[in-house]
């Protein structure tokens, strides 16, 4: 990355968000759609086959398949078995999850393909909904700030800074990224 415009910023909305939600999915619905998933997961198998209702379903499959949210997170799959005792041979869509979750050659850009989707169905404003972001250390310096980051700030968003350094791979802002929200998930008691 050349300039900090080109830098990803990672937003954090507040947890109650989730139930606004217009859908939740325990996949991303765009790639089953053009078949990423295909596999693993029966052609005739509906993407809202996987819809989770309601949204607290969310915690419940993350809790029943990896055991806790800092598994989740971390992508740490070690935990999940293909044979879980859970799962009869006859649950087809549950049975189709676990194979996805541990299915190898997946083809994302951070081969998370279990993460849980989140449709919300209208404008979701910064205000009130907005927790934390996540952005270069550029853009949140010990001088003058971005007008709309200090409106953030003193609204009670925590801005959380990262190294940039000009010229690293999207791969490095990736983890530098990672390991911000991790952080603030700890801080918070969320793990």
């Amino acid at each position: 990355m050349k300039s900090e415009a080109l830098c990803p910023l990672v937003f954090i909305f507040r947890p109650e968000l989730i139930d606004s939600a217009k859908a939740v999915h325990a996949f991303d619905t765009g790639a089953h759609g053009i078949r990423m998933y295909s596999h693993v997961v029966a052609e005739e198998m509906d993407a809202n086959d996987f819809r989770l209702e309601p949204a607290s379903a969310a915690n419940q499959l993350i809790s029943a398949v990896f055991g806790s949210q800092r598994a989740y997170f971390d992508g740490d799959t070690r935990a999940v078995s293909a044979a879980n005792p859970q799962v009869q041979p006859y649950q087809f869509h549950a049975r189709a999850y676990l194979d996805l979750i541990l299915s190898p050659g997946r083809n994302e850009p951070d081969d998370r393909v279990f993460t849980i989707e989140v449709v919300i169905g209208g404008p979701v404003p910064l205000s009130g909904s907005l927790q934390a972001i996540v952005l270069p250390h550029t853009l949140w310096p010990t001088g003058p700030k971005a007008p709309w980051l200090e409106t953030l700030h003193n609204g009670s968003v925590s801005i959380i800074p990262y190294q940039f350094v000009p010229g690293r791979s999207s791969e490095h802002y990736h983890t530098l990224l990672e390991q911000a929200v991790r952080l603030f998930y700890e801080q918070k008691g969320q793990f």
